[in-house]
């Protein structure tokens, strides 16, 4: 975790820690939903669906646990608004661009390769693949 992004995250955090001990699971979950939405393209709205439809299955998928009520609580009280998810997003967003640049400010040599495959239909993509080599003999490529 770059020392930025744990400011960053000790900032937006802080309040939570002195509610509840669990939050940080909550806050943990909720990046990783938000995550998976931007992953796979989804609408930022998808987080509201996602918690939904936890809720709804609890009963089905813990219906025989003891502590369903509690898996229930925390459910309810995972953030994933979408607000929330852009604003988890962002955060991820800005991480990811900081270990780039880190990456490419310590790196010993780069190359960059650009091409433009066509599929069966002849649509063209382009991909712009940039690798780097640090001396800690780390090679890297990023799409």
């Amino acid at each position: 975790m770059t020392s930025g992004k744990r400011r960053l995250y000790q900032r937006n955090t802080r309040y939570l820690y002195k509610e509840k001990p669990n939050n940080q699971k909550l806050l943990r979950s909720s990046f990783k939903i938000s995550h998976i939405l931007a992953k796979h393209k989804k609408p930022f709205e998808d987080g509201s669906v996602v918690k939904e439809a936890f809720i709804e299955e609890v009963e089905i998928l813990f219906g025989d646990f003891k502590n369903k009520t509690e898996i229930i609580s925390a459910i309810r009280e995972l953030q994933l608004s979408r607000p929330t998810v852009t604003r988890r997003i962002e955060v991820i967003s800005q991480d990811m661009a900081d270990k780039l640049k880190h990456g490419i400010m310590k790196c010993t040599y780069f190359s960059l390769q650009f091409d433009e495959p066509t599929d069966m239909t002849d649509t063209a993509s382009r991909v712009f693949l940039f690798g780097w080599y640090s001396m800690t003999c780390w090679l890297r490529k990023n799409f």
